[in-house]
């Protein structure tokens, strides 16, 4: 089961995305390592947008979680941000995304920057989930389908991305604290070392939240 939220984006951080996209656009019209015609056109048009999906951690009972997974008339339901400084979730609504905050300590492909997918099941990878385990209640009395299963509920961002010129590999690059010259973000594409893209993007305005997916898995 599942849920999809829009996010309200202050402002603020409308304008820097909005910024940033018209950066990319001046950039394009006199960016001599773009070697292809549609390319351009693409940066041109609209920074190269692209909708993403991005894992990340959630520590708290944000949006209607009980009700994903019990389907109780009397859910618990929040839809205040929490004030847990480790839950990634929360503080991305409220602050956007920050580059020197991603997976601290975990380890990068391409460096220090902002991690997405055009697969949601590579984001998923990512996602690590606190909240507390809930119970399928059973389908039938008959069947008991789904009586005792486990289920945990679990949270994945819908982004708007400025990805502009791509740099595409299919190699690890792991010092990379910015992409390389003449670029503005990296796609990491499926070959010996990666299964699903990735898509890297190192200016905190290149990526404007969207939409929050809470759904149910199995596994934690």
């Amino acid at each position: 089961m599942s849920a999809i939220f829009k996010v309200y984006n202050p402002g603020w951080r409308r304008k820097d995305f909005e910024d940033y996209r018209r950066t990319l656009k001046n950039k394009a019209t006199r960016n001599k390592c773009i070697q292809w015609p549609e390319d351009r056109k693409r940066i041109l048009k609209d920074g190269n947008e692209l909708s993403l999906y991005h894992g990340t951690t959630v520590k708290c009972t944000i949006g209607q979680t009980r009700q994903l997974v019990s389907n109780a008339a009397n859910s618990a339901s929040s839809s205040f941000l929490c004030d847990d400084q480790e839950c990634s979730l929360c503080r991305i609504l409220q602050v956007g995304f920050k580059k020197n905050k991603c997976r601290r300590g975990r380890f990068q492909r391409y460096g220090a920057g902002i991690y997405c997918s055009s697969v949601s099941s590579k984001a998923n990878d990512y996602v690590k989930c606190s909240l507390p385990d809930y119970s399928y209640p059973a389908a039938s009395h008959k069947s008991g389908a789904g009586a005792g299963h486990k289920s945990l509920c679990k949270v994945m961002i819908v982004s708007k991305v400025l990805v502009g010129h791509v740099y595409p590999s299919s190699q690890n690059i792991t010092n990379l604290t910015a992409p390389p010259a003449g670029y503005d973000s990296v796609r990491g594409v499926p070959g010996p070392v990666l299964n699903y893209d990735e898509v890297i993007v190192y200016d905190d305005a290149a990526i404007l939240p969207c939409y929050i997916i809470l759904y149910s898995s199995s596994s934690p």
